[in-house]
């Protein structure tokens, strides 16, 4: 069951009176806004839909711009965030203080969300007549006169003397924050040139290895031919293409492919004869050369690292499957 707001009344110096009441018996809802003086008052009905129209209005030729900084971010589904919480849960509808209630709670973080649009409420802004103020009674205060005078008793000759002061001061001061904005908006743009930088770099190599990928696919791609090759016997060229696929599988992700199980090195041992490598035997420990030496009866031989790794590949039914166990 909704409520009737309280009505609203303003009175001046001249005792003229401004009132503004909601009529909900009004289509969708009016406000009556009326003005009480000497003679009868005078009425006006503003449709609800039209109030932000009617503020607006009234704060632009007040010279007094509406604050529009949101105080919170919806997510589009009645629920607002507060601004430290939004960008976690992916909340982007700005919402100003006319659009969130006063007691309105962060479903996030369980704050009021008003209280955290305080906390983060950056430095009001500081109109120039005020900080002239401020800077020429502060320079008033180095002088000998600040310890018998007071600033309201000083002469408009001597407090012009202070105000010119202040303007030198102030001058200085606004060029030096022009000149730190502009740094900093000149190393923002740096910084987003070398992000493009690398990025584009980043595509060229992801490129270059889906082509060495699909290359090494073809090229090592027939499992009867390994198996001609002999048992035991790694190929260095799937290995190298498994890590590609494993690490670009990783890239797309976002982060470091999964292992199902430590990495596996075996040494395989070769000799050279009748103009070709002979495979010789597989260990899982380094052999010495002085045993190699002796295994290959003297004839060239060589020691062959043989890595393999076992990735996890995503989206699997074993492995949905083990994840809901």
């Amino acid at each position: 069951m909704s409520t009737t707001p309280e009505p609203f009344r303003y009175v001046d110096a001249d005792q003229f009176c401004l009132s503004a009441r909601l009529l909900p018996g009004l289509d969708a809802g009016a406000l009556s806004i009326s003005v009480e003086g000497d003679g009868e008052p005078q009425s006006v009905h503003v449709p609800v839909a039209n109030m932000p129209q009617i503020l607006s209005g009234l704060a632009a030729a007040s010279g007094v711009q509406p604050d529009t900084r949101p105080e919170a971010y919806g997510d589009g589904k009645g629920r607002a965030y507060c601004l430290r919480c939004a960008h976690h849960v992916g909340a982007s509808v700005p919402l100003t203080a006319n659009d969130v209630d006063a007691h309105e709670l962060c479903p996030s973080c369980g704050r009021h969300v008003v209280d955290v649009a305080q906390e983060t409420e950056p430095a009001r802004p500081v109109p120039d007549t005020e900080r002239r103020e401020r800077y020429a009674k502060a320079f008033f205060a180095l002088t000998g006169l600040s310890e018998r005078r007071t600033w309201e008793s000083l002469s408009p000759l001597l407090r012009k003397v202070h105000y010119e002061r202040a303007d030198v001061a102030l001058a200085v001061a606004d060029a030096e924050q022009q000149e730190m904005a502009d740094g900093a908006a000149q190393f923002t743009a740096a910084i987003r040139r070398e992000n493009a930088r690398l990025r584009a770099e980043l595509e060229k190599a992801r490129d270059l290895l889906q082509r060495a990928e699909s290359y090494l696919s073809a090229l090592h791609g027939s499992v009867a031919r390994h198996d001609n090759m002999g048992a035991g016997l790694g190929c260095a060229g799937c290995e190298l293409r498994d890590k590609i696929t494993a690490h670009l599988t990783a890239a797309r992700s976002g982060g470091q492919a999964e292992s199902a199980h430590p990495d596996k090195v075996v040494f395989i041992a070769e000799y050279f004869e009748h103009d070709r490598w002979t495979y010789l035997g597989t260990s899982d420990d380094r052999p010495s050369p002085e045993r190699l030496r002796a295994r290959t009866h003297g004839l060239p031989a060589r020691l062959v690292r043989a890595t393999t790794t076992y990735g996890v590949e995503p989206g699997g039914p074993a492995e949905d499957g083990a994840q809901q166990k």
